[in-house]
């Protein structure tokens, strides 16, 4: 437990990540002028418009979800690559300890969430409630045209984690996207490892050629091998971090952190700019979990000085239940929508922000409770990361 101790600020990064994710959907789903686009309300006063504008930097909420890929790879292959360290060639890889893990990790909530999500969109539905309908006013709600199906080929396509590409999403909850990506780095993982154990650079050059090869049109029902392949190296630009904390990569943080800034961030406003990349760029994503990496390199090379991450590390609360609150916050927002939106007369959503708070608040606290049920009960106590 003691070696870590000092990693505790993750969770608190973590957590701040779940939560970034919960305002970028709250302001979206229960504030007009978050919904309508972007602030252009002249009869908003000073102090409104300030709001206003002080939500627009909660418009990436896609990725916060590249942050927790950087982080999965990390924690991932924290355990292992400390034993590569310390037994080289004569490490060993336990497949079905590894499956057991991962699926005692995901699959608890993931089913309460599964069920939770059935429940609260049949009572939206018998309430008729316009986010059911996709007939609201607001185009971009409406454009999340496949928001609940409940069939049994969706449900089982969801429990093999082939959301959004094979099947819809289960019901409103539309976050579940990520799952799929997770659950199939966890199964490309063990051949990693034999890829990594052998060589490092080798591993990385395979996932190289594999994430260009994605771009190409992949036919035979190979699909979600190409969109996997698609964000493989912003969960292994976490893989690589944790060989540096293990010292299986010479690379200082602090030259790590300095070079994930200096050439990532310039290089994105760039190509942004330019219009090389879009807001929905694969692109886009893999540059920014180089900075994402650059940016807990930062926090270990603080650490190395010996600057304490307190700030970060008292969040760890929220980054215990980050996984339910992420699994379980956008049914609870979508229901609270289409509530408010069927009580007004317009079927508008409310022009003030009391709402957003007032759903934040609630998702959070609904986490919190839940997590004790269906996350902690089923993490290990021996060690912090697994």
């Amino acid at each position: 437990m003691n070696k870590n101790n000092h990693l505790v600020f993750l969770d608190g990064l973590r957590g701040l990540a779940a939560l970034y994710v919960v305002i970028f959907h709250a302001k979206w789903f229960l504030w007009h002028s978050s919904s309508t686009g972007p602030c252009h309300e002249k009869s908003y006063p000073i102090l409104g418009k300030i709001i206003l504008y002080f939500f627009t930097l909660f418009n990436s909420g896609h990725l916060a979800v590249i942050f927790f890929f950087v982080l999965s790879g990390f924690v991932i292959h924290l355990r292992y690559a400390r034993q590569l360290k310390e037994f080289g060639e004569n490490s060993t890889f336990n497949f079905m300890d590894f499956i057991k893990r991962r699926a005692r990790r995901l699959y608890p909530a993931f089913l309460f969430s599964i069920l939770f999500t059935f429940v609260l969109d049949k009572v939206g539905e018998n309430m008729g409630l316009l986010t059911y309908t996709n007939h609201t006013l607001y185009s971009s709600m409406n454009d999340l045209n496949n928001l609940h199906v409940h069939d049994l080929r969706t449900l089982f396509g969801n429990l093999l984690f082939l959301m959004k590409t094979y099947v819809p999403v289960w019901g409103t909850n539309e976050p579940l996207w990520s799952l799929k990506y997770e659950w199939w780095f966890y199964m490309m993982y063990p051949v990693l490892w034999f890829l990594s154990k052998t060589s490092i650079a080798l591993a990385t050059l395979v996932l190289i050629v594999l994430f260009f090869l994605s771009f190409l049109k992949w036919t035979y029902g190979l699909e979600l091998f190409r969109v996997i392949f698609s964000l493989i190296l912003a969960w292994w630009s976490g893989v690589l971090l944790a060989d540096v904390y293990c010292k299986r990569l010479n690379v200082s943080f602090g030259q790590l952190s300095f070079i994930l800034f200096l050439v990532p961030f310039p290089l994105m406003l760039y190509l942004y700019r330019i219009r090389m990349i879009t807001e929905s760029s694969v692109s886009l994503d893999i540059l920014c979990s180089f900075i994402f990496v650059g940016l807990i390199s930062f926090c270990f090379y603080l650490q190395e000085k010996k600057i304490s991450l307190h700030f970060l590390e008292i969040l760890k609360p929220l980054g215990d239940m980050s996984y339910t609150l992420y699994l379980t916050h956008f049914p609870i927002i979508f229901f609270i929508s289409g509530l408010l939106m069927s009580l007004n007369p317009e079927h508008t959503l409310p022009k003030h922000c009391g709402f957003v708070l007032f759903g934040i608040f609630a998702t959070v606290v609904f986490a919190y409770f839940m997590h004790f049920i269906v996350e902690k009960p089923f993490l290990s106590s021996k060690v912090i990361y697994d």
